[in-house]
Parts: structure tokens; sequence; C-alpha cells
């Protein structure tokens, strides 16, 4: 199938090959350009470029998106981008920041991706719509995403090893005397949320310890609908006072803010952490260190930069599967961890 060209879509809009180049070059002012994108999206349009400019371009840069303010605003952010920073210039490259345009229709955000300043692109929790990975791939220019494994075939990723991580929480509890259990996932539409709720589940089951649907505190009741075909079968309890009075001693956290705050509501209802709820939690923020939280290191900096060391085998010629990577993470024992209390209700 012949690739489209600007006199394709200007045929199906209507228009003149000089009115689709300006829309498609983000020149507002055509009263005809829903009709352009429209025409564009239905083609699969890709910019046309010259021999020179289909070469494989040595730009000596790499391209970074930033959402929201995201990698400046968050712990996880500001980590991950300083490891990328330090990555690429010690190895001789540019760092180029782009912000994605959500608000733009598709055909105009390929141009971002498409006009080669960038030799490849790392992508920090990626929120970028499926589309422009694929079309990435489809053009073999390399791309790495943090944290997050749901991506098109083609596409590098670096993530945290959350299996290991919720594996070593429970071995820790256990080791102090814990059999009753709860943990507290994330949105199940992310992929560290289903390892981690996958890596509890099985842990669980290999330990031989009590597993009913009240061991499984959800974010919404989507995530708990959506996971439910995978659960253990029992008693659910509504009541989150009741399950952390009567049926845990223990509670693994997705990440420390769901720690913290589950700390702070068992001191409401009058439980002394760790005396009767032990609480571990995911990511080491400051908060963590200051209150006392047994959690584990998300080596965000390192993610990063091994994210711009995988990006840079890309383009050497390695391939997206060797350049897959699960990141340790490291336990840090405090004080809101030790042996339970009291035992929690039989017979659920």
């Amino acid at each position: 199938m012949a690739r489209a060209s600007i006199q394709d879509i200007a045929e199906i809009a209507g228009v003149s090959k000089m009115t689709v180049s300006r829309v498609l070059r983000g020149e507002g002012g055509s009263r005809h350009q829903e009709e352009i994108l429209e025409a564009a999206r239905r083609l699969d349009y890709i910019p046309v470029r010259t021999t020179v400019q289909n070469r494989r371009l040595k730009t000596g840069t790499i391209g970074i998106l930033e959402d929201d303010e995201f990698l400046f605003q968050t712990e996880i952010g500001s980590q991950t981008f300083s490891g990328v920073a330090q990555a690429t210039f010690a190895n001789g490259y540019d760092l180029l920041m782009l912000h994605p345009q959500h608000q733009q229709p598709l055909a105009q955000r390929k141009i971002q991706f498409l006009d080669k300043r960038c030799e490849g692109f790392i992508f920090v929790v990626p929120h970028e719509q499926s589309e422009i990975l694929e079309l990435l791939v489809k053009n073999e220019i390399p791309a790495v995403t943090c944290y997050s494994t749901d991506v098109p075939e083609g596409v590098s990723w670096v993530i945290p090893d959350n299996e290991q991580a919720v594996r070593e929480a429970i071995q820790l509890l256990v080791s102090q005397g814990h059999r009753h259990i709860g943990f507290w996932s994330a949105h199940q539409g992310h992929s560290d949320a289903r390892q981690r709720t996958m890596a509890f589940t099985q842990s669980m089951q290999e330990a031989g310890l009590p597993l009913f649907q009240h061991n499984y505190l959800w974010e919404t009741w989507e995530d708990r609908t959506t996971a439910e075909g995978a659960l253990p079968k029992g008693k659910n309890i509504e009541t989150s006072r009741e399950l952390l009075t009567k049926h845990l001693t223990a509670v693994i956290c997705h990440n420390d803010q769901r720690a913290l705050h589950i700390w702070d509501q068992a001191l409401e209802w009058g439980l002394k952490v760790p005396d009767d709820l032990s609480i571990v939690g995911i990511d080491d923020i400051p908060e963590a260190q200051q209150r006392g939280l047994t959690t584990f290191v998300n080596p965000f900096s390192e993610i990063g930069s091994t994210a711009t060391k995988c990006l840079l085998s890309l383009l050497q010629g390695g391939s997206a599967e060797e350049n897959c990577h699960k990141i340790s993470m490291t336990l840090r024992e405090r004080t809101s961890v030790a042996a339970p209390r009291t035992s929690p209700a039989q017979g659920l």
C-alpha cells in the first residue's frame, strides 16, 4: 500500500496542498482544519521527508517527555529525571524535554515525534496513547518507558522489581509472627499495581497463610470487580475500621502515601502502630523516613539511568527484549513493624 501524501489528504478534504501543509505544521486559521486532520488520521499520514532526512540522523539528542510538571513536583519524577540526565550527559548526549500535546489531534501530535530532533525517547510513567508508542516502533525510533510494562512489542521498559518487594514484605511480617495480612493496592489499570497484587496473592498462598477477599483493600470498586475472578472466595469485610480492628494484624501498602494514610486512620480509631497494626510501604519518601515507616527504597534514579543506557543500547542496534529490566528494591526496616499483640477473629 502506497504511503499517504499531502495530495491525498487535500483531495479528501477538498482543499489545496498548501492549506493541508499549514494545518499539519500546527498553523491554525483554516476553517477546514477538522476535515484535514480527520483525513490525515484515516490515511495514517506520516510526513514525507527528503532522502537525507530519512536517514538515521545522529543528532546526539535524547527526548524525555514531561507531563504536567510531573518531573519536577514529585519524588519519583525528579529522581528519575536526575538519573536520566546524569547518564545522558555522561555518555555525550544532550537531553531535550518535550511537553506532550495531549489536547492536540493525533495527526498533529505524531509530527512532534517524527521531526528528527531526537534519536530516541524516554517516557517516565507514560501517559501517551498507545498509538504514539506504536508509531515509534513502526518508524524504528527507539523508545524506553519507566514504571510500566503496558507497551507495544518493540518498546523497552525499566521497572522496579515489584514482585520481589512484596514477597520480602510478607517474609518480614511472617518472621514477626503475622498470619493475617492485608494488601492495599493501587488502580489495577497500572502494570505495577497488578504485579504487586499478584505477588501478594501468590506469596500468601505459598506461605500457607489464610487468604480471603477481605485481605484486599481496593482503590475503587471497579478495581475490586476487575480482579474478582482471580481472588480467593470468602466473606468480604466492607467496614475499614472493623477490618483493621478485628481481622488483620498487618497491612502492606502499594506506596508510602497509602501506608501513612492508613497509619493516621489507625491512630484515629485508637490503634497503636506497630502494637495493634504493623504497616509496610514502598518508595521510601522523606515522610516515611520521618515517621519511622518500614518500607522499600524504590530506586528512582537508577531506573532513570538504566532507561538511558537501554536507549543507547537500542541506538547501537540492541533489541527491545534485551533492554527490559527489573531493578531490585532495598528493604528499610524501621519502627512500624513488630510482632502482633493479639490474634484477629477466626472463622471468616
